[in-house]
């Protein structure tokens, strides 16, 4: 799946909610707590970012819930999807890591370039040393 748009998104993530039964799948209050809080922030590569208010629900949807989130998941969109759950915190640091990540490898491939530059034209001019 590539990246969705806004509504896209928000009507695959309500398919998935709309999957999960209060009462049967989980407690009432438990899907007014932890999964109507929970928002899709993106979709692509095969992964799913959802954003939880806090850390503690991320921990508590981890370690309760994460399963069936997949298992629904599966069940409406016919695919597995790796399920990443996130803060604001969390969704900050991803956004400017990824920043500081493609800046990284813009550096790394401009140090990359110019060190070729230089083998070439020792490989062209032998005799002439580098200062």
């Amino acid at each position: 799946m590539e990246d969705q748009n806004v509504d896209q998104l928000q009507e695959i993530w309500n398919d998935i909610l709309n999957a999960i039964k209060p009462g049967i799948d989980i407690s009432k209050p438990g899907f007014e707590a932890w999964l109507k809080t929970t928002k899709p922030l993106t979709l692509f590569n095969n992964r799913i970012i959802l954003e939880v208010p806090n850390e503690f629900a991320k921990d508590w949807l981890e370690s309760r819930y994460l399963n069936l989130i997949k298992d629904k998941i599966k069940e409406t969109q016919g695919n597995k999807l790796e399920v990443i759950l996130a803060t604001p915190e969390d969704t900050k640091d991803l956004i400017n890591g990824n920043k500081e990540e493609n800046r990284s490898s813009k550096i790394n491939k401009s140090e990359t370039q110019s060190k070729n530059i230089l083998k070439n034209k020792k490989k062209q001019d032998p005799n002439k040393q580098s200062p």
